[in-house]
């Protein structure tokens, strides 16, 4: 659950990913790192990426929704 938590906020989420590509291990952000490298393994920097660029998109389309339906663009 706490990993799942850090995943919604996106500069943890970028905290995570950068101590990631540093140090190749996330034991030095304490239990929750550990059992992120557990549970997700190999996969885990692709889910990390995968979810910063969601956090990229998701709210440009949202934004460019928005600036349509206000007759903006």
């Amino acid at each position: 659950q706490l990993f799942a938590l850090a995943l919604i906020n996106p500069l943890q989420l970028f905290k995570i990913t950068a101590v990631f590509n540093i140090r190749q291990n996330l034991e030095l952000l304490g239990p929750a790192g550990i059992y992120a490298i557990r549970t997700y393994g190999s996969q885990l920097l692709p889910l990390l990426i995968g979810l910063l660029t969601l956090w990229v998109i998701l709210p440009f389309l949202a934004a460019i929704q928005l600036f349509k339906r206000k007759g903006v663009l």
